[in-house]
């Protein structure tokens, strides 16, 4: 499983789902993050009457919310403002770092979540704390809509500086690389194929999983054959993209 660490627990949800259903897990980090322009975000933290609300696509962007001083003053008036969230492990961050309830969760990508917001119409712009990879799926829609919004790069992604070392741990200590690769992110992509490349893996051997849309058009780009996709980013759809690519049923 190539991934972020998770946010704001020891558990994986996505690992656990796995575990519970027989599979055998490895869990790589293979990103870290590195937070900036705080300063920007809590200047626009602190007018909340000038937004209509908040937009998260991934928990980091939560995570750097949490990380204002005296945040969870600063959120008093943002409770009475809307609120969205890409898929439920964003969902479940905002409730916890923030005590904020987002909508939208359901969307499994930014743009059906574009879809879900323009289903009404807002005067003010809304504030999206977002990292430096962001796709213009959801500001270019949400413009065309006419909905507005004010993005703050709070986060820049990296590969995770003992990846490699990793990566070639498994490959020499292990009989043979795992069967079924999963990946979380179009970065996880960028950063794991070129080194498992470097160290011979077959690729084309592999039955790799993608957690929606997105990660998968990124390995297409590699010319790579993507065996599963998950219909949404939770566990319960891992697992069934996991049993279908194994011809598993229920």
């Amino acid at each position: 499983m190539f991934k972020a660490a998770p946010d704001y627990s020891e558990i994986d949800y996505f690992e656990e789902k796995l575990k519970e259903a027989g599979y055998e897990t490895r869990y790589v980090n293979v990103i870290e993050f590195e937070y900036c322009n705080l300063d920007v975000l809590e200047g626009n933290l602190k007018k909340a009457e000038e937004f209509a609300g908040l937009i998260f696509t991934s928990p980091r962007g939560v995570k750097a919310v949490s990380r204002i001083p005296h945040v969870s003053d600063l959120m008093v008036k943002w409770q009475k403002l809307t609120v969205f969230s890409v898929g439920e492990e964003t969902r479940r961050t905002v409730m916890h770092e923030l005590a904020l309830e987002a909508q939208g969760c359901e969307a499994g990508n930014s743009n059906s979540l574009a879809d879900i917001i323009l289903q009404k119409k807002y005067v003010k712009p809304f504030l999206f704390p977002c990292g430096n990879l962001k796709h213009d799926t959801l500001p270019r829609k949400l413009n065309d809509g006419r909905v507005n919004i004010i993005p703050v790069t709070v986060y820049e992604t990296k590969t995770h500086h003992l990846l490699e070392q990793t990566l070639q741990d498994i490959v020499v200590h292990t009989c043979s690389f795992p069967q079924i690769v999963i990946y979380f992110s179009p970065s996880g992509v960028r950063s794991t194929l070129p080194i498992l490349l470097k160290l011979g893996v077959p690729l084309h051997l592999l039955k790799l999983i993608a957690i929606g849309p997105t990660t998968e058009k990124s390995l297409l780009e590699y010319k790579l054959e993507v065996s599963s996709v998950a219909k949404k980013p939770t566990p319960e759809y891992l697992l069934e993209a996991v049993n279908r690519c194994c011809d598993i049923k229920n």
